[in-house]
């Protein structure tokens, strides 16, 4: 017996979904305004509550659990114009996504979008659990709401004008786009008495892509993959931090979760993309313009140390030592002896 699963699958538009679900095999439970399959195997456990909120919009619930390895190959289908996105709600391990050579580690809170001509490979580990959120979106729904000029991202305009085939991912969903996601898959699940109308998901789904699409998303060329993406929130964590060099140092933590990324990641690829940790790119940044405020201004040590966002001078006089082995009240000294 293969130790894997592999077998393929076709993207499929709204259209296509009814004549798929014909051909799988397990239980469907028929509601008001969605349907539930069930599917328990020696393979895998599937639960996939599915609800069609127009001819233009398909919202897919799905949570799964894998008795054995998988590996799927998602094929471009040409014939219909649309476009999938989908969000990882839980996860209890790594995925992997290949793509033109490329593996890329995927983790709980990625999402990604993509056209009916992209092709991708998944592989799914024994024992991986997960609950995802998919919607099928045909592309006179996109037209309706979204403008291709308001969309920001390069990477993401050349999938919408299907001038790419390449997966738009973000390793974490912006935190507005998340929530309203969250919100879409907890209505989707809610018992039949207290489903919410179609009309009202369709207006949560338009306000999210609106949303994501006008967002300042991190630029990646089509071809860059995730590593790529992830050096690029390098450079954009040290942009913010330069821009707010005259407040204290704003924490691992609140760095990861502003930019999307763990605590792990941030630090190893701000190290590739720096040589140094983001705590000791802030301080470097911050003693260069304390110095040359001291260069060019009166103020004494005590109001720059305040301006530059230290409660106690002595702190600041540590660091500034440490910066540039001089303590700020000498570095002055010299600076106006050779006036």
């Amino acid at each position: 017996m293969k130790s894997r699963i592999e077998y393929s699958q076709q993207l499929f538009s709204v259209a296509d979904f009814p004549q798929i679900m014909g051909k799988s095999n397990g239980d469907i439970a028929h509601y008001e305004d969605k349907q539930q399959f069930i599917n328990d195997n020696k393979h895998q456990s599937t639960v996939l509550t599915y609800r069609k909120l127009s001819d233009d919009i398909l919202l897919l619930h799905q949570q799964t659990e894998c008795h054995r390895d998988h590996r799927i190959h998602f094929t471009p289908q040409h014939r219909k114009r649309h476009y999938q996105l989908k969000f990882l709600l839980t996860s209890n391990n790594t995925i992997q996504i290949r793509k033109n050579g490329d593996c890329y580690d995927i983790f709980q809170g990625f999402m990604t979008l993509y056209n009916n001509t992209t092709g991708y490979t998944i592989d799914l580990p024994k024992g991986f659990a997960k609950e995802s959120l998919q919607a099928i979106i045909s592309h006179r729904f996109l037209d309706q709401y979204v403008s291709p000029q308001s969309v920001q991202n390069k990477m993401l305009y050349d999938t919408l004008t299907q001038q790419s085939d390449q997966l738009f991912v973000l390793p974490k969903a912006p935190s507005p786009v998340k929530k309203k996601l969250i919100q879409i898959a907890d209505q989707l699940n809610r018992s039949e008495d207290q489903n919410p109308p179609n009309l009202r998901l369709l207006n949560i789904m338009s306000t999210m892509l609106v949303q994501l699409f006008q967002m300042d998303l991190p630029h990646v060329d089509q071809s860059s993959g995730i590593d790529n993406l992830k050096e690029n929130v390098a450079h954009r964590v040290a942009e913010y931090l330069e821009s707010r060099l005259t407040y204290s140092f704003p924490g691992m933590e609140f760095l990861a979760t502003q930019f999307g990324i763990s605590v792990s990641g941030l630090k190893r690829h701000f190290k590739r993309a720096f040589a140094t940790t983001p705590f000791q790119y802030y301080r470097d940044k911050q003693m260069q313009l304390a110095r040359n405020k001291l260069k060019n201004t009166d103020k004494n040590v005590g109001d720059i140390a305040q301006h530059m966002g230290f409660d106690d001078s002595s702190n600041f006089i540590r660091a500034f030592k440490a910066e540039f082995d001089i303590t700020p009240g000498q570095y002055q000294q010299q600076q106006a002896a050779k006036h």
